[in-house]
């Protein structure tokens, strides 16, 4: 509930409305037991949370496109990455000239659904050479190109059209690279999260070809794929079980690699 200016999270436990979720993980973890912490973590993510060692993750949202091989909840390695554009980043974009709300994907994958995805031919977004890694830039633009060239013309693009060739560009283009990375490295089970992960075209085309490569799939509900504070605090639980602290004052890393230990990292830096 809320408070004037102050978010109950339990009867004794109060915090500024302006906090953010890290400052309330960090909070939570200097002031409670692991006992006590525990309790602040929402079920479905705690759930979900315990499927993540020895997994080939797929981090998918509007800034971040990442192959991650996660050994434990506190150890993970960066396997493939967006040299550009994340995909999320490149739906807003496309979604924003076809004249869709931001953010984009949730209303692109709507408009999908009723679209031919055969309609118009759009570059795969992956780099030769490189078989774990993705460049999105060259799709948005070859998306946006097409939409401004026929207004050019006075041609009308169709929307639903468009929007299913993106989203199938984007699902083929990252989908055989996360089932590789997981066969190459020895992993059976492969999970997928962040906000780009509920986009039915991308889940059903990981459930497939997971599926025909004999791997488990760990997919969230919709409503854990986008932002929310829990998923932010169950993995400041982890941190603080396996002892990584940092200084109060710390500040964040939206930048840090994910196979960096943000604990040692001064607040000044």
């Amino acid at each position: 509930g809320k408070d004037g200016s102050w978010y109950i999270l339990e009867d004794n436990l109060r915090v500024p409305s302006g906090a953010s979720y890290p400052m309330i993980a960090r909070d939570l973890c200097r002031r409670s037991s692991p006992e006590t912490f525990r309790q602040y973590q929402i079920e479905d993510n705690r759930n979900y949370a315990q499927l993540l060692r020895k997994t080939m993750d797929h981090v998918n949202t509007g800034g971040h496109t990442v192959i991650l091989d996660v050994a434990d909840y506190t150890h993970m390695t960066v396997v493939g990455a967006s040299r550009d554009d994340a995909a999320g980043e490149a739906f807003d974009k496309i979604g924003r000239v076809l004249g869709l709300p931001y953010p984009g994907g949730a209303a692109l994958d709507a408009l999908s659904r009723e679209g031919d995805p055969d309609k118009y031919p759009l570059p795969p977004a992956v780099i030769r050479d490189h078989p774990y890694d993705f460049s999105f830039s060259g799709l948005k633009t070859a998306a946006v190109n097409l939409i401004h060239n026929a207004g050019q013309k006075g041609q009308a693009v169709n929307r639903a059209d468009l929007a299913a060739a993106v989203s199938r560009t984007v699902a083929q283009s990252v989908v055989p690279r996360v089932v590789a990375a997981a066969k190459d490295h020895g992993r059976r089970r492969v999970c997928a999260a962040g906000g780009v992960a509920a986009n039915s075209t991308l889940r059903a085309l990981l459930e497939e070809e997971c599926r025909k490569a004999g791997l488990e799939l760990y997919l969230p509900p919709l409503k854990l794929c986008g932002d929310n504070g829990s998923m932010i605090a169950c993995q400041a639980y982890f941190e603080y079980m396996a002892g990584n602290l940092g200084d109060p004052s710390q500040n964040c890393f939206a930048t840090l690699p994910a196979s960096e230990d943000v604990c040692r990292y001064e607040s000044g830096m």
